[in-house]
């Protein structure tokens, strides 16, 4: 009877130790996740910690942003937790990190079993996981930055982080209703961003404020925007915007005329594409 005593006591006391080194373990790996999507610089102790944890830092990654939203703290807490086993389950080699109460950073392998960069499968591997984890109480909306080449023996995490936010919230202000954003589809838009704190910016809006006035109801700017986005192809615009092509190409004179920047100018081209997206 002592002796057993003494095995479940003996017994409590590991799983205590081992509980403990797991959380130690867990918050390590936590300060390290942020100090590679913060900083460009690794440094050796940096990698001393990476090999104590036994997370191999040579391994390219690419860094994606997963937002939750629920309307009970709750259902916010149970789903995070849920969400965060979900992608541990998913791939062993997952680094996951809770940013915020409604943000969780991933940090996956960028590269598939071939060692092929395949944009598409994490596409589809987040796609699966707003489809198993999303219900009216919990939406998710995933943001997965640049994949950012190796050019020396460390791949650079945080650029990818930095695109992925600038992606999420360029995404979320142009299709509010879309769940995926990637980076590859917002890159000027994301370049483009800089220009809102600078005196290029001012430049550019003396073009769409003779746009803005003369476009009370917004149907010209609309028009302008949906032709760029389907490279000014009269046809696919026409269809996208429910009007006939000639109602298009008076719209597209009339945009011309109020301007001043002829659409058959490659250089006007440019620059009313680039006004527009500074502002759209």
């Amino acid at each position: 009877m002592y002796l057993i005593r003494l095995y479940n006591i003996i017994s409590l006391l590991f799983h205590h130790t081992n509980l403990k080194m797991f959380t130690y373990k867990a918050s390590l790996t936590e300060t390290l996740i942020s100090t590679l999507l913060h900083s460009k610089e690794i440094t050796s102790e940096t990698m001393k910690w990476a090999d104590y944890l036994d997370i191999d830092l040579t391994s390219p990654r690419i860094v994606c942003i997963i937002e939750m939203e629920s309307d009970t703290l709750e259902v916010m807490a149970e789903r995070t937790q849920i969400v965060q086993q979900w992608l541990i389950a998913q791939n062993k080699q997952n680094l996951v990190i809770q940013h915020s109460f409604s943000q969780l950073v991933l940090l996956a392998p960028a590269l598939n079993s071939d060692d092929k960069w395949d944009l598409n499968q994490h596409i589809t591997s987040l796609q699966q996981l707003i489809n198993y984890i999303e219900d009216p109480y919990f939406t998710v909306t995933v943001a997965i930055g640049r994949y950012v080449e190796q050019h020396n023996a460390i791949p650079d995490i945080a650029t990818s982080y930095q695109t992925a936010k600038v992606t999420l919230q360029v995404g979320k202000m142009r299709y509010p209703d879309k769940k995926t954003h990637i980076y590859q589809d917002f890159i000027l838009p994301i370049l483009f961003e800089k220009l809102k704190q600078s005196w290029e910016k001012e430049e550019l809006d003396c073009i769409m404020q003779k746009l803005q006035e003369a476009d009370e109801n917004g149907i010209l700017r609309n028009t302008l925007f949906t032709w760029f986005e389907n490279n000014m192809q009269s046809v696919s615009t026409a269809n996208m915007l429910n009007i006939h092509r000639n109602s298009l190409e008076y719209r597209l004179n009339k945009i011309v005329q109020i301007t001043g920047l002829n659409l058959s100018n490659t250089a006007d081209k440019v620059l009313l594409y680039i006004a527009l997206y500074s502002v759209y």
